[in-house]
């Protein structure tokens, strides 16, 4: 802490209602006063968020004052209804119903039929008929019966036992011989769409049975949907992708969630498989919990964890609900005896596995409450200028042995808060060439991609184009870096990158072709002044970053500018090429080194075509393209993602969801 007199203090409390009602009037009253600017400068801090009792309370007490707040230390990304809903059918769409034993927890827990009855969560796709709720419910119900009840009689039948199990995630404890022998024996449990009665609630699932069966369709793997292609349909499904939720602020944080499990589906197609929607079922419900959900950075009250504030300060930290025996926490089974702990079965490694140990338990329990006093610590030290501990109940001993060091009466008067400034600015936009070009295309896609975040599958890129754009500017570097190059060396570092990439023998002669030919048509002819050089052009409601890939010299000394393009050259995207080409130039125009250096040619290179197209440059096209990036900078910045038919339609990812 930075002041050291008066600035920490104990807060008592009888029970929950009264804590809650206390700091809510503390963070209300440290706003009103002007002793904060923001309500992000207070700080929260728990043993656990899940467990507390005073944060319902509290939180309602926010919602009615509208004081803004932000929770953090959940658990996340699969806590949020939005996730489950999602979750539930990609369950559903991939679920195998063969004699296969093999059963996540979450699956156990509650994702499987009754998951879409809205039991643990408020589903997102549709809210099904009672009826229909009745039915998926029975059938669920009467499987896992099923289950505990084979398990008894193949446990009796494998070792002469009885079991004792009770529980479904019991038998999955079992040996792996049991588990066959028990599964070979049920079948799992088939939706029969006849049996759902409910019009609306059948055409749900017969969708849902349409998409299981394009998954599982044999063909060729161009034909096949991409996971990320399902994961559309089935957001298109819940109605995540009608315009008036994707342009709606309320949706954002929904919206952010699921945009992170677009990403993640991205890199498991990226590195794992793009059609394996099966697959990536199994690695999201093994590793969803890992992740944290989406925390918008607006201002409001920090409610988290002492553990993910590790790291973090704040002006005003509240350790919140200390209380003997509960915070810090006594050891809760200490003997290892106890079944159950917190309604959860316990595992316990056997004693006589544990004599490596070289303390007694009675040292065992002080290391215990030591652990717990380092985290009190570590919340203590969050704070910046205030510190308040507040106590529920009967004074924990040891906060009682520092507690001559607190004050007990909480004036704000006396309250200096010295790390407290201006709210800080909005971020500025940022813009690439790609998210500008996006949005020109279409403010709805834009929205979806570079607001939002959302991922699409690759495109299949020629593998030739993309080692060659890396060869090219591997070899302009050491242009410049030496003057000049042999075709000797040329085509050692070519040859280089080809292998080191994957290249092959079978296409290298061609690649080297490419290759040389840009340089005998062009490369050969110039001067090379800069390679990969990167710009920003910074204005008031935006910040445009980039790189151009080549500045050089003609033979009569003039500067230019090229981009290279791993594609065909054609008429559409002239206009496209030309507005990236003066914006480079408009950067380079505020670049302190180039600011001076006057640019009278700019050029694109078709790898593919092996062509090379000039762009016509003067100050009224520069002049339009700066108005242009300025528009739509105001537009971007203005919330305006109102879809656009265009051209762009025929090759856009989400023109399916879409009526234009």
């Amino acid at each position: 802490m930075r002041n050291e007199d008066n600035e920490s203090y104990i807060l008592e409390n009888a029970d929950y209602n009264e804590e809650a009602d206390k700091i809510f009037n503390l963070v209300k009253d440290l706003k009103d006063s002007g002793k904060i600017k923001q309500y992000s400068d207070v700080a929260i801090l728990y043993r656990s968020i899940v467990s507390n009792k005073n944060i319902p309370i509290l939180i309602e007490e926010f919602k009615k004052n509208n004081i803004p707040y932000h929770i953090s230390g959940t658990d996340d990304l699969i806590e949020s209804d939005e996730v489950k809903s999602v979750l539930t059918l990609i369950y559903y769409i991939t679920r195998k119903l063969d004699n296969s034993y093999g059963m996540s927890r979450l699956e156990r827990d509650w994702l499987n039929l009754k998951a879409f009855c809205g039991y643990d969560f408020n589903p997102k796709f549709r809210d099904l008929s009672g009826q229909t709720k009745e039915y998926l419910t029975k059938l669920q119900d009467d499987y896992e019966e099923s289950i505990l009840e084979t398990e008894k009689e193949v446990y009796l039948e494998l070792t002469g036992k009885k079991s004792r199990i009770k529980k479904l995630s019991g038998v999955f404890n079992r040996t792996e011989d049991v588990l066959i022998e028990i599964f070979k024996r049920i079948s799992k449990p088939a939706v029969d769409l006849d049996l759902i009665k409910n019009k609306e609630d059948r055409v749900f699932f017969t969708k849902l049975e349409s998409l299981r069966e394009d998954i599982f369709r044999d063909g060729d793997d161009e034909e096949k949907l991409t996971i990320l292609d399902v994961y559309y349909e089935l957001l298109d499904l819940c109605g995540y992708l009608d315009e008036s939720v994707i342009n709606e602020d309320d949706y954002d944080f929904e919206l952010e969630n699921l945009a992170r499990i677009s990403g993640i589906i991205f890199n498991y197609e990226s590195i794992i498989s793009k059609d394996d929607v099966k697959g990536l079922f199994f690695f999201l419900t093994n590793i969803i919990e890992d992740y944290g959900s989406f925390n918008d950075a607006v201002d409001g009250v920090q409610l988290m964890t002492i553990h993910k504030a590790k790291g973090l300060e704040f002006p005003v930290t509240i350790v919140s609900s200390l209380g003997e025996n509960k915070f810090p926490m006594l050891p809760k089974d200490h003997e290892r005896k106890k079944d159950t702990v917190n309604m959860r079965d316990t595992f316990y490694t056997p004693n006589n596995c544990l004599n490596y140990k070289d303390y007694t338990e009675n040292q065992e329990i002080d290391l215990e409450l030591a652990e717990e006093n380092r985290v009190i610590y570590v919340a203590m030290t969050r704070a910046q200028d205030v510190l308040v501990l507040s106590i529920v109940g009967e004074m924990p001993a040891d906060i009682k042995r520092i507690s001559s060091f607190f004050n007990e009466h909480l004036n704000l008067n006396n309250v200096s808060i010295s790390s407290i400034g201006s709210k800080p600015e909005e971020s500025k936009l940022n813009l690439s060439y790609s998210s500008f070009a996006d949005y020109n295309n279409c403010p709805w896609r834009y929205n979806l991609l570079n607001k939002l975040h959302f991922k699409v599958s690759q495109k299949e890129v020629t593998k030739m184009g993309s080692i060659i754009h890396e060869a090219l500017d591997i070899i302009n570097q050491e242009i410049k870096e030496a003057g000049e190059i042999s075709e000797g060396d040329i085509q050692k570092i070519a040859k280089d990158t080809y292998y080191l990439h994957g290249g092959t023998d079978e296409e290298f002669n061609e690649y080297m072709d490419s290759v040389f030919d840009y340089y005998d048509e062009f490369g050969f002819k110039i001067t090379v002044v800069d390679s990969e050089v990167p710009f920003s052009i910074d204005r008031n409601n935006y910040r445009f970053n980039g790189a151009i890939d080549l500045i050089y010299k003609n033979q009569n000394g003039e500067y230019g500018i090229l981009d290279y393009k791993n594609t065909v050259f054609n008429d559409y995207n002239r206009k496209k090429y030309a507005q990236q080409l003066l914006t480079y130039i408009l950067a380079l125009k505020n670049d302190f080194k180039y600011c001076d250096v006057e640019i009278t040619e700019a050029k694109i290179y078709a790898i593919k075509s092996r062509s090379l197209i000039d762009f016509n440059i003067d100050e009224s096209k520069l002049a339009t393209q700066k108005e242009e990036i300025e528009n739509t900078a105001d537009l971007i910045n203005s919330h305006e993602f109102n879809k656009n038919e265009s051209s762009y339609c025929n090759i856009c990812e989400f023109s399916k969801y879409c009526n234009g």
